[in-house]
């Protein structure tokens, strides 16, 4: 659900401007709301801006090479002279890594020709003879050349030539490709390479010292100026007042979140206005509040957009449905089994930030788990075909691909069906009656006409009592779809009511679009029956490339098994959070009404907090 909000108007006099700052600083509740006609960074901003911007780009990279702190050094140079020490060692750092890339380069393309001294050819080449480098495909070498350019074949692999040929032309014009050796021999760039290996060890381990005894520092500085520079943000969007006697602050504050700040404004005396939002005007922050287990599902949420204040938050109706999707998507117990195991026990050890995308990897396993049980398959072995006794019992539970085929189009149907349910309320909740009227037509056709065709089919009912139920459902349908789709009662339009081109164009869009939606649900049958398919594969390489010796019969099928479902895990595992997602802001957010466009609520306080 999204968190009520309400508007906070703050009149405060110039001398106890700072101290009331400060103490808004303290509590942590407040959104500033930013003035359209401030230019939130100026030039001072901008420089705070850019020094944060290497602070916090030097405590990412020094966090990420730090293993264990050290104990405190005796003497501790001051931020600004570690910020330029470490952007010194970076440089170097960097320098030498392109280095070592243009020599490994060289290395690699003077390999084929060997070691040899390159003043060499320019002595030969003094006496009359030239040495030029070819390489070309086997089949494009011309034997001809050997006589004719006395070239001479240096290196072959399996499907090139490399070769050289020597004549008195400086340059020999053939169809192969010419080729520029470097500078140096390939012992002199082996050397270099060796130097710049030992030169980049030593700067790794000044960086680590770095890490080790300066990142705590450089965390405090950083949190140092990002707090100078939210409280500079608050002061320019800070209006002066009665000859800039009075100061005005305008901001946001949850409605869960207002104790405190109000009992500090009545202790005292600050003069305020507080007020509910006007949705029509007021750019509203959303704050998002779910129970523990859908709050795991916001980043996703998030990661499309917002919700617009006045709507529904879709995050507890979508995490159901994306749990199941991800398991069908992933489709293996096994998989399922090793990720909720891996995630679970990372979470258990992870950063407080980074705790809940554990969690809910371990949720995604579990779901796929039991997805995979249902498909039939671990470890890309089929249960259903497996000649295990204590199975049996379970494999009525199970679906071959028919059923997966079929159960596929059956959740797309009831996601959609579910989301038009909630475009109801949140039609009916933002005041656009005649959308939710419309889709209160389209359910009462859907589900009416298709529920009717059901019990027919099934005997329930009989023929006449089907044909009148299709007649109700179809007419009090169609008259919500064409004749109240468009309820603004105006002087100007006494037939405002009856707007059957809508109507029409709507069934047209619904027509075409429905069964479009419905059947992109059929990724989740696909990509799982792939998944297992590629896990099935492995498995029987596994079997059939390992040698008849004991052993190493055994350790080559794990090598094979190892590498093929790690890769096999890692590629169903990433298609398995994207597609869901798809299918989410798509179909889902499409047939639920969703707009979003909210901005996040960013609460002007301790950097600790924000985090």
């Amino acid at each position: 659900m999204i968190e009520k909000m309400r508007k906070y108007s703050f009149l405060v006099y110039h001398n106890d401007y700072d101290t009331f700052v400060e103490k808004l600083y303290e509590l942590g509740v407040i959104d500033i709301i930013e003035k359209e006609k401030v230019s939130v960074i100026n030039e001072k901003l901008e420089d705070k801006l850019s020094l944060m911007k290497q602070y916090a780009s030097a405590e990412k990279y020094l966090e990420n090479i730090l293993k264990t702190p050290a104990d405190s050094v005796a003497f501790t140079p001051s931020c600004d002279m570690l910020i330029d020490d470490y952007k010194l060692l970076r440089d170097k750092k960097d320098t030498i890594k392109q280095q070592q890339l243009q020599v490994k380069k060289d290395i690699e393309s003077l390999t084929p020709w060997g070691d040899f001294d390159l003043s060499t050819i320019d002595k030969i080449a003094e006496a009359g003879y030239f040495f030029n480098f070819f390489t070309c495909t086997k089949k494009q070498f011309n034997e001809e050349w050997k006589e004719k350019y006395n070239a001479i074949i240096v290196y072959e692999s399996n499907t090139n030539y490399c070769f050289v040929t020597v004549t008195k032309e400086n340059n020999v014009t053939i169809e192969a490709d010419k080729v520029k050796l470097p500078e140096r021999s390939l012992n002199e760039l082996t050397s270099q390479n060796a130097a710049l290996n030992e030169e980049s060890d030593k700067i790794s381990a000044q960086l680590t010292f770095f890490a080790q005894n300066y990142l705590s520092k450089l965390k405090a500085e950083y949190n140092a100026l990002r707090t100078e520079f939210d409280f500079s943000k608050v002061k320019l969007n800070t209006e002066s007042v009665a000859d800039e006697k009075v100061k005005l602050i305008e901001g946001w504050v949850p409605e869960s979140k207002n104790e405190a700040l109000e009992s500090y404004l009545h202790e005292n005396g600050i003069l305020y206005t507080s007020r509910e939002p006007d949705t029509s005007k007021d750019n509203i922050p959303i704050l998002l509040k779910n129970n523990s287990f859908n709050k795991l599902f916001e980043p996703l949420g998030e990661l499309y957009t917002l919700p617009s204040y006045g709507e529904i938050d879709l995050t507890p109706f979508f995490a159901p449905f994306y749990m199941l999707f991800f398991g069908l998507c992933l489709g293996d117990a096994g998989y399922g089994l090793i990720m909720a195991v891996a995630a679970f026990i990372l979470a258990a050890k992870a950063k407080p930030s980074m705790k809940g995308i554990f969690r809910l990897a371990g949720w995604l396993g579990v779901a796929t788990v039991i997805m995979g049980f249902i498909s039939g398959t671990f470890f890309g072995v089929s249960l259903i075909d497996a000649n295990i006794p204590w199975l049996e019992k379970f494999k009525k539970y199970m679906m071959d691909s028919d059923k997966l085929f079929t159960n596929s189009l059956i959740l797309g149907a009831i996601q959609i069906v579910f989301g038009m349910f909630i475009k109801i309320f949140n039609e009916f909740k933002q005041k656009r009656y005649s959308g939710g009227i419309v889709t209160i037509g389209w359910l009462l056709v859907i589900l009416g006409c298709g529920g009717t065709f059901a019990l027919s089919h099934f005997n329930v009912i009989d023929q006449s009592t089907a044909k009148i139920m299709y007649y109700v459902f179809g007419i009090s349908g169609g008259i919500c779809i064409f004749l109240l789709n468009n309820l603004n009662f105006n002087k100007k339009n006494l037939f405002g009511i009856l707007n059957i081109g809508s109507g029409l164009w709507n069934t047209y869009n619904m027509a075409t679009g429905i069964l479009g939606d419905v059947l992109s649900y059929i990724r989740l049958f696909a990509l799982g029956i792939s998944g297992s398919v590629m896990g099935f594969v492995f498995n029987s390489l596994a079997m059939d490339l390992s040698p008849d010796i004991p052993v190493l019969k055994q350790i080559v099928m794990l090598i094979i098994l190892l590498i093929g479902h790690g890769m096999n895990i890692f590629m169903s595992a990433l298609s398995a959070f994207v597609h869901p997602m798809r299918l989410t802001f798509v179909e889902f957010y499409k047939n639920s009404g969703f707009t979003g466009g909210g901005k996040k609520y960013k609460p002007f306080g301790k950097v600790a907090e924000q985090q």
